[in-house]
């Protein structure tokens, strides 16, 4: 019975008629990616990327490269990611320059690659690539804005292009400001309200990425919680999911409810300390432990930052530490 069931999971249906990024198939993969299940969704993505239906292949090949933040924060081995990360790139690269002859939605690929790298090369600390693949980037945005077509692809490049130096992660800032690029932030803010109310590929990772984006006044969006709490309610299971919607309930001073987002990946770790990557691990305990001392349980708090403390990697610590001198006052 178990095995007919993993079976039916790997299984790809006849294609649907349409784009790769409004094909049923394609929005179940991603579906699995944020549900926390990384391996049947690389499974289903190899089973696609060998479809002689090229619609269907195209999302075989996207659908890897569009993991890769998920990977990093479920199942850690940065190094590892980024060479998979590499390969997928190119991978994509090659699929879209063989096929961009035959519409928009295969030729954007191109520039997808291209912001998916900028990151990569961040993450890798290679700043002067980073800069440089950031302006060849810029160039295309710059000539694709002149066409008719417009595919999510596209609309998903003008979002993190133009709200990218307002709402992400100091490094990305740093080196898009670098490369000398200016944000257009409401045009950032209307490609991704499209995004938001059109069924696609991109829906999960636009509404994870609008989270992040809510925060700046140019995206004119709904608050990070709303975003964060979406995506707990469908995705339980996911431990980054219950994680980001814990911090925002902290930061909305709902410590109790923080608590209960992340009572199910606890109860997890309790039954099997091992599972995930040492920064998930370390990740909950800081938060439930930031909850507990905010609900005024300074022993529990306690408990759970020392729990932190041993799974913690570099980019973790201060929060324990600032959790630890919390608790000693």
């Amino acid at each position: 019975m178990l095995s007919v069931m993993v079976a039916g999971l790997l299984t790809v249906a006849a294609p649907d008629k349409g784009p790769w990024y409004a094909r049923s198939a394609c929005e179940e993969g991603v579906a699995l990616v944020y549900g926390g299940d990384l391996a049947t969704a690389r499974a289903r993505a190899e089973s696609m990327a060998t479809s002689e239906d090229v619609d269907e292949r195209a999302c075989g090949l996207w659908l890897p490269v569009s993991m890769a933040e998920m990977e990093l924060a479920i199942e850690g081995d940065d190094q590892a990611v980024h060479r998979k990360q590499g390969r997928r790139l190119e991978a994509l690269e090659a699929f879209a320059r063989d096929h961009r002859g035959e519409g928009a939605r295969f030729a954007d690929l191109l520039l997808e690659v291209q912001l998916r790298r900028v990151r990569l090369f961040i993450a890798q600390d290679r700043r002067a690539d980073a800069v440089s693949e950031a302006r060849a980037a810029q160039r295309t945005l710059e000539v694709r804005r002149g066409r008719r077509a417009v595919t999510p692809t596209f609309l998903y490049a003008e979002a993190v292009q133009n709200l990218a130096l307002a709402g992400a992660d100091w490094p990305v800032q740093l080196v898009l400001r670098m490369a000398g690029l200016r944000a257009d932030g409401a045009r950032g803010a209307r490609a991704l309200k499209v995004l938001l109310a059109k069924d696609s590929a991109y829906g999960l990772e636009v509404r994870y990425l609008a989270r992040t984006f809510a925060v700046s006044p140019d995206a004119d969006t709904k608050g990070p919680l709303a975003y964060s709490a979406e995506l707990h309610r469908r995705f339980p299971a996911n431990p980054q999911l219950a994680f980001d919607h814990a911090v925002d309930l902290l930061e909305a001073k709902k410590p109790a409810e923080a608590a209960a987002a992340l009572a199910e990946p606890l109860a997890r770790l309790t039954a099997q300390p091992d599972t995930w990557s040492a920064r998930i691990r370390a990740k909950l305990y800081w938060a439930a432990g930031r909850a507990a001392l905010d609900e005024g349980k300074r022993h529990e708090a306690a408990r759970l930052a020392e729990r932190a403390a041993r799974e913690a990697p570099p980019d973790v610590r201060d929060r324990v530490r600032s959790l630890k001198e919390a608790l000693a006052r």
